[in-house]
C-alpha cells in the first residue's frame, strides 16, 4: 500500500467536484446503507458521515430522523451538500476539513457511515482515520464502511480496492467486525458499471 499524499489535499478533490461525471455521485442514497439500517433496525440518534461528498446520504439520514454531522475535505462538495440539504428541507451540520484533524469532529456518535472514504484515506493516513474513530465513538457505536473489493482488479475509474485480509487486520483494534460481505456499488446511471465492494459493519469494542 503506497502512501498517496494528494489524497489529503483539498485541491485534489475540489478539481474532481467541479467535474460533472463522478462515478460515486449517484444523486441517490446508498442502497447498501438503506439495506443495512433496515436489517439491523437501528433507532435514529447521532450520526456522522465521513467523506460525505455532495451530501446525498447525509441528507437521507437526516430525513429518517437522524441528527447528522457530515464532513468532507472539498469545499466544492460541501457547497453542493448544503444546497442539497436546503432543497430537501432538512438540517445537517456540514463541515469542511480533514477528518483526521483532532479538533474537527465532536462526538460521541452512535453511528458512522463511510461510503468510499476509508479506502482512499488509508492510502495516506490509515492510523489517523482510526484515531479519529476512536475519539468520536463510544463502546457499542456501530459503523458501516463501504470500500472497493480486491476480488476484482482495480480499474482507473473504479474505487481503490482492499482485500478481506487487509480489512480484518486494519479493523482489528478498537472495532469488532460484525458482518463483511461483497456487494455492488450503485451506478451513477442505470446500465453503467457497478463496481464490486465490501460492506463492512463494525461495532466499537468496550
Amino acid at each position: 500500500m503506497a502512501p498517496n499524499a494528494s489524497i489529503r489535499k483539498a485541491a485534489h478533490w475540489d478539481v474532481q467536484y467541479r467535474a460533472s461525471r463522478l462515478p460515486w455521485e449517484t444523486g441517490q442514497p446508498s442502497t447498501e446503507l438503506k439495506r443495512v439500517l433496515r436489517d439491523i433496525s437501528l433507532r435514529p440518534g447521532k450520526a456522522v458521515e465521513l467523506g460525505c461528498g455532495t451530501g446525498t446520504n447525509a441528507v437521507w439520514l437526516a430525513g429518517q430522523g437522524w441528527e447528522v454531522t457530515a464532513v468532507d475535505l472539498s469545499v466544492q462538495a460541501i457547497r453542493k451538500a448544503r444546497r442539497r440539504a436546503a432543497e430537501a428541507g432538512v438540517r445537517v451540520q456540514f463541515l469542511v476539513g480533514d477528518l483526521t484533524d483532532p479538533f474537527l469532529l465532536q462526538g460521541p456518535f452512535e453511528f458512522f457511515f463511510d461510503r468510499g472514504c476509508y479506502h482512499a484515506v488509508r492510502l495516506a493516513d490509515a492510523a489517523g482515520y482510526h484515531r479519529t474513530l476512536k475519539r468520536i465513538t463510544r463502546p457499542g457505536t456501530l459503523g458501516l464502511v463501504l470500500m472497493g473489493n480486491a476480488e476484482e482488479p482495480e480499474e482507473k475509474t473504479g474505487p481503490p480496492v482492499v482485500s478481506r485480509q487487509e480489512i480484518c487486520e486494519e479493523w482489528a483494534g478498537h472495532f469488532e467486525i460484525l458482518a463483511l460481505r461483497p456487494f455492488r456499488f450503485d451506478p451513477r446511471r442505470p446500465g453503467e458499471r457497478r463496481y464490486l465492494g465490501w460492506s463492512c459493519l463494525v461495532r466499537r469494542r468496550a
